[in-house]
């Protein structure tokens, strides 16, 4: 569940459970990576839109994004 103020998100409720389950897996899908040889050396992605712009980058576009809602 999303609040809002005055039209601006100011906080988010999340089901513990699921929060503790995603946390969870972000550990184990790291280690994965780790073990594979990845590593945050190899340019791991911050955040989703730095890995579209990187995406882009590698397939010739110049930080070309899809549009949203597609």
């Amino acid at each position: 569940m999303l609040i809002t103020h005055r039209g601006k998100a100011v906080a988010a409720l999340v089901n513990v459970d699921l929060f503790e389950r995603i946390g969870k897996l972000r550990e184990e899908f790291q280690k994965l990576v780790d073990s594979l040889g990845g590593g945050d050396e190899a340019g791991a992605v911050a955040t989703p839109a730095a890995g579209r712009k990187a995406s882009a980058k590698a397939r010739g576009r110049r930080g070309a994004s899809r549009p949203r809602g597609s």
